[in-house]
């Protein structure tokens, strides 16, 4: 897994930290895809959308 971040203003420490958030591999996506000829967009697709609705988390406070 990847880690994207980004640099944002937390409310709950009250500074700018920077905020995390797990990322699954494309590049790993696809070759899996190709591999298992297209059974593990099964997997990828239900993976793809909880990633796109899991927020990006405070490294310092774990806040959203």
């Amino acid at each position: 897994m990847a880690i994207q971040q980004r640099s944002r203003f937390c409310k709950g420490c009250g500074a700018q930290r920077l905020f995390v958030k797990h990322h699954f591999s494309s590049v790993l996506g696809l070759v899996l895809t190709a591999i298992t000829g297209g059974l593990f967009l099964l997997i990828w697709l239900p993976v793809g959308l909880c990633e796109m609705l899991t927020p990006f988390r405070c490294q310092q406070c774990g806040g959203k």
